[in-house]
């Protein structure tokens, strides 16, 4: 999950298990997508598209993963925000973001993966990979562990 995603989700769901004001920043009556427009003017675009993503990638559908019926009846009673399986979905999603002494781990081609809080992936010329080191990888979560542990060992007490 992308940055931007995590932080709409984060806030969707402070918002809905908060009282849920309507329109104070999201929309009773509107899904997450729609949500979406009412997220950080500058993210809501990278925020909209991974998470139709990821509802695709866990439902199959990026427009009615919770049922099209029960999207329309829960929008006219303006109780979007209680739906428990699309509370269960954000929650889940979130509790997937794991972090270790303030690095973000998660799943890779080789198995886990790292990436320091401060990690820039943005490339230095346009062929070239990412500018920054401070990536870890290993085949499992403990061996990713080490490998942070490791990389601070190295680069923070140097």
């Amino acid at each position: 999950m992308t940055d931007d995603l995590i932080s709409f989700l984060a806030s969707w769901l402070n918002w809905a298990e908060n009282g849920a004001p309507d329109g104070q920043p999201y929309s009773r009556y509107a899904g997450l997508c729609p949500c979406t427009r009412r997220f950080d003017y500058n993210r809501r675009a990278a925020a909209n598209e991974d998470l139709r993503d990821a509802l695709r990638a866990d439902f199959g559908d990026g427009y009615y993963p919770f049922g099209e019926a029960a999207y329309h009846a829960l929008s006219r009673e303006h109780a979007q925000h209680t739906y428990k399986p699309r509370l269960d979905w954000v929650r889940a999603k979130l509790r997937a973001v794991e972090t270790y002494r303030g690095w973000r781990i998660g799943d890779c081609w080789f198995g886990y993966e790292a990436t320091h809080p401060d990690y820039d992936p943005t490339p230095v010329y346009a062929d070239d990979g990412p500018s920054d080191n401070r990536v870890v990888i290993a085949k499992t979560r403990a061996g990713v562990i080490v490998e942070i542990d490791n990389w601070i060992e190295e680069n923070e007490n140097a």
